[in-house]
């Protein structure tokens, strides 16, 4: 890889990963927490939504709605929002 391939890192906490080229999420895939790699072309979408008890905030991995999932996040339950990418 090239110098002006390089993925540079725009961005990083414990489970997210801004580079050039791609949003990385660890602890993603259960139940060994591999991370999941997504191409910013291929993102169609990115909604803020409120997390309550009953729509994820009591879980830490994983999401009750079959068109959803969620990375492992310990801290989950004292958040209040979540963002959902297509």
């Amino acid at each position: 890889m090239s110098v002006t391939e390089a993925k540079a890192v725009l961005y990083e906490d414990r489970w997210i990963t801004c580079t050039t080229k791609e949003l990385v999420i660890g602890g993603y895939y259960f139940p060994f927490g591999f991370p999941k790699r997504i191409p910013y072309e291929v993102i169609r979408g990115v909604e803020l939504v409120q997390m309550g008890v009953f729509t994820g905030k009591g879980r830490v991995w994983g999401t009750s709605h079959l068109g959803y999932w969620a990375h492992l996040d310990p801290r989950r339950p004292r958040k209040t929002e979540a963002m959902i990418i297509d």
